[in-house]
């Protein structure tokens, strides 16, 4: 985009990083941040290679990625089903956190294209516990830049097979391998986190999209999906 995002130009942009369910609040004295990398074939077949940030601390979770220039951020509180989008170099964001003709009512974006829509794992000792029509097997340990993770296969009935590999101490998803995507957290650094980062600037205006284009999306995405 070599212009300045409309608020349409934006929910477009939403096209790459659609919603999937976040059943459970993170661990509260979970803190990290880290540099993510999502690898493949972007949805309209052509190749894609975007790179973007995460921050967590106390339960509270912040996303960013860039496209061409522009930082897109979203500001995820599961445990108060908050999710923000905000666009800082326009000055407005998008409260997504419950949109009514979307399944489950709450939903948290992919971290980046092609990346898990949360990282954070709430049940280790069986991953997709809350994933409602998946299962898991667990592979056995393995190491994702020298970093030792577990690593897991899950599959849905309705989708092909796919592994995620999940850093037991940080209890977080480093790597996962699905459909053609290859999705990497690196450069992890625990500890914490400035408080401003997961904070709604007071300068921001709130704008309103419509929710039908996020359900298309959702469902254009992600056949595998229970209907």
């Amino acid at each position: 985009m070599s212009k300045l995002m409309t608020s349409s130009q934006t929910l477009a942009y939403g096209l790459w990083i659609i919603s999937l369910p976040l059943i459970a609040a993170p661990a509260a004295d979970v803190s990290f941040s880290a540099q993510v990398t999502s690898m493949g074939t972007s949805p309209d077949g052509g190749s894609m290679t975007m790179t973007g940030k995460l921050w967590v601390s106390h339960g509270m979770i912040r996303r960013e990625s860039l496209d061409e220039g522009h930082v897109m951020v979203v500001l995820n509180d599961p445990a108060h089903k908050k999710s923000l989008h905000l666009v800082p170099d326009q000055g407005f964001y998008e409260d997504v956190s419950a949109l009514s003709g979307t399944r489950g009512g709450f939903y948290t974006d992919d971290l980046i294209p092609g990346g898990p829509a949360d990282v954070l794992v709430h049940d280790l000792k069986n991953p997709c516990a809350n994933e409602p029509g998946v299962h898991c097997k667990r592979i056995g340990p393995d190491s994702v830049n020298g970093r030792p993770c577990e690593k897991w296969q899950l599959a849905s009935a309705a989708g092909k097979p796919w592994t995620e590999c999940i850093d037991q101490g940080l209890g977080a998803i480093i790597e996962q391998d699905r459909n053609g995507r290859l999705f990497t957290l690196t450069e992890i650094r625990e500890g914490p986190q400035e408080a401003s980062l997961f904070l709604l600037p007071a300068d921001m205006k709130l704008v309103v999209l419509q929710p039908n284009s996020y359900q298309m999306d959702y469902e254009t995405l992600h056949p595998e999906a229970p209907k």
